[in-house]
C-alpha cells in the first residue's frame, strides 16, 4: 500500500519538476527573444538618433557653407547648433510647424470661447511658444547633465591612457561606459 502512495508521490514530483523545466525553458527563451528585441530597437534608436544628427549637422554645415568668409554666425547656424546641443530628434522647420500649429489651434479654440482677440492672440502665442520652451528647456538640461559627466569621463580617459591606452581608444571607452548624453557626444 505504501508502494503506490510512494510511486504517486514520486510521479507527481517528477510531473512537477517536468512542469517546472518547461516553464524555465520556454521563460528562458522568452527573455532572450526580449532581449534580442531590446538590442535591435537599441541599435535603431542609435541609427536615428545618428541621422537627425546628421541632419542637424548638415544644416548647420550648409549654413556655414552659405555664409562666406564671415565671421558672424547666420540665423541658420545658430538654429542648426541649438537644435543639436539640444539632443531633440526633430528637424527646426517640425519644431516649428508644430508650434504654428499649436498656436492656430489654441488661439482659434480661445477666440470661439471668449470672442476676445487680445486674450485670443495671447494664450495662441503662448501655446505657439511651449514647443520651443521645451526645446530651450531640454537643451538646457542636456547641457547640464553633460557638465556633470565631463568631470568623470576626463578622469576615465586619464586612466585608461595611463594604463597604456591610446587616445581613440579612450574616447571609445568613455563613450561606451558612459550614460547619455556624454556617451552621443563621445560616439
Amino acid at each position: 500500500m505504501y508502494g503506490v502512495y510512494l510511486l504517486a508521490f514520486v510521479a507527481g514530483s517528477l510531473l512537477v519538476f517536468g512542469i517546472n523545466l518547461l516553464y524555465v525553458d520556454i521563460e528562458r527563451e522568452r527573455r532572450k527573444r526580449l532581449k534580442e528585441q531590446i538590442e535591435s530597437e537599441e541599435r535603431m534608436l542609435v541609427r536615428e538618433r545618428a541621422n537627425v544628427s546628421v541632419a542637424n549637422r548638415e544644416l548647420y554645415e550648409l549654413a556655414v557653407a552659405t555664409s562666406g568668409s564671415s565671421r558672424h554666425q547666420t540665423f541658420q547656424e545658430r538654429l542648426g547648433l541649438f537644435f543639436e546641443q539640444s539632443g531633440i530628434q526633430s528637424s527646426p522647420l517640425k519644431i516649428g510647424t508644430i508650434a504654428l500649429i499649436a498656436a492656430l489651434v489654441i488661439g482659434s479654440l480661445i477666440w470661439l470661447l471668449t470672442s476676445n482677440w487680445i486674450s485670443t492672440a495671447l494664450i495662441g502665442l503662448a501655446g505657439g511658444l511651449a514647443p520651443i520652451l521645451y526645446v530651450i528647456n531640454q537643451r538646457r538640461r542636456r547641457l547640464e547633465r553633460l557638465q556633470q559627466q565631463l568631470p568623470d569621463a576626463f578622469d576615465l580617459i586619464s586612466r585608461m591612457m595611463q594604463a597604456g591606452r591610446t587616445f581613440p581608444q579612450a574616447m571609445q571607452t568613455a563613450a561606451r561606459d558612459s550614460s547619455a548624453p556624454l556617451s552621443q557626444e563621445f560616439g
